[in-house]
């Protein structure tokens, strides 16, 4: 059925940038702040170019052809052993992706869930990855992904002002956001701000999301490609607007750590001394509006990274792309229990697991972001939305810049190995 939207309305954007809020992104940045103060913040403004190029293409994709980006490598590469070869890369990079991603998930709701609770995290881990299973199974997230988002929502809100509380320097800062600045040690961090911020498998769920929020049915709308212009404008809009409040949380969540950790004694030894950040603005209250918020952003990504790894996989298999589907939900268990089986295994070291699994999504996306920039250029796909110069330079530079931090990182640890 034809959809003439005739005003703006919020979509998937939101969606994305609720994932992409997850205790990757709080822990990462608050690691990142506490240690090395404002200067990364530059690396957080580039996430968020990154996200808005990289989602916006992915959404223009689903929009115009109606399917996600695994599809489109099937339709658009024509020689057999080259396409299979491609979607075998697609498929290992979003499961071994997520099988990380998922790790910080489940920690990071087991963690909240332990400070509320004053239960061990191993017994909440459990019980993270099975409530994913029964969600995913039962097929029904809807209300609960309200609920969560509005928990997570209200726990960002905390951080922004925090940091207003805090009062940080705003020269600083203006500063760091223009000025990158690369300090011994930190480029791990670098790769981890744009991995929690670009996740790959968000690109494959924005993509299956704006064709099911923008469908357009082709046969019976003469003025298909207005619609689909219409919808192309507000998809960029919505992606703009929802990254660019997630990129402000992450920010956020950066200055309050530089502030609390970086001119006192106080350290950030574990995930739980995170909450002292919003002691200016809850004080007693801290923790357990922090471990609130946790395990709402935690749980919401268990259920979200291996839904979108599942959509990956139908669409590179020609599986139907759709959570009632018994392969989809397999593969989306496969997931939650390779995340489990990692979070029991790492769950002494929960920190450095979860922005471990960050790293891994920042070296995988120059793979992932590559196969979308070829995507978008196939006139075959996106007849007149294909991508044009501008887009093409936008896109490559991320596709750059993000190569050439995994690659000197990859040379840094073989040096450090020979």
């Amino acid at each position: 059925m034809t959809q003439k939207k005739t005003a703006f309305q919020f979509g998937p954007g939101l969606i994305v940038a609720a994932a992409f809020i997850g205790p990757g992104t709080v822990l990462t940045a608050s690691k990142a702040g506490a240690m090395y103060g404002y200067s990364l913040l530059w690396a957080v403004l580039f996430s968020v170019f990154a996200a808005i190029v990289l989602q916006e293409m992915a959404a223009r994709l689903g929009i115009v052809t109606g399917a996600g980006l695994s599809q489109a490598i099937h339709t658009s590469i024509e020689a057999p052993i080259i396409r299979w070869a491609m979607l075998f890369l697609v498929v290992v990079a979003i499961l071994f992706g997520n099988a990380a991603y998922q790790t910080g998930n489940i920690l990071g709701a087991a963690i909240g869930l332990e400070v509320l609770t004053q239960q061990e995290v191993g017994t909440w881990i459990y019980v993270i990855a099975i409530s994913a299973l029964v969600v995913i199974w039962i097929g029904r997230f809807d209300v609960l992904q309200i609920l969560l988002s509005v928990l997570v929502f209200i726990m960002s809100c905390l951080f922004i002002v925090a940091a207003v509380a805090c009062g940080p320097d705003l020269w600083s800062i203006g500063k760091s956001f223009v000025t990158p600045r690369v300090q011994p040690g930190s480029m791990w961090f670098v790769i981890a701000l744009i991995g929690t911020t670009v996740v790959p498998y968000n690109l494959f769920l924005h993509a299956n999301a704006a064709a099911k929020k923008w469908a357009v049915d082709k046969t019976d709308a003469p003025d298909a490609v207005e619609l689909h212009r219409k919808a192309v404008r507000f998809s960029l809009l919505d992606t703009i607007l929802s990254v660019f409040v997630g990129g402000l949380i992450t920010a956020a969540i950066l200055v309050t750590a530089a502030v609390a950790f970086g001119d006192t004694e106080t350290q950030l030894n574990n995930v739980k001394d995170i909450a002292i950040q919003l002691r200016p603005t809850l004080g007693q209250w801290a923790e357990t509006m922090f471990a609130i918020g946790l395990f709402a952003a935690g749980l919401t990504s268990a259920i979200t990274a291996p839904i979108a790894a599942g959509y990956a996989t139908a669409g590179c298999f020609r599986w139907p792309a759709d959570l009632s589907d018994w392969r989809l939900k397999v593969t989306a268990t496969l997931v939650v229990i390779a995340g489990g089986v990692f979070g029991v295994l790492f769950g002494n070291s929960p920190k450095e697991a979860i922005i471990t699994a960050q790293v891994a999504n920042g070296l995988l996306l120059p793979i992932i972001a590559t196969f979308l920039l070829v995507a978008v250029n196939r006139e075959i796909l996106m007849g007149p939305f294909r991508n044009r110069m501008i887009r093409n330079i936008l896109g490559g530079t991320v596709v750059i810049v993000t190569l050439a931090i995994a690659t000197r990182q990859f040379n840094a640890v073989l040096s450090s190995l020979l």
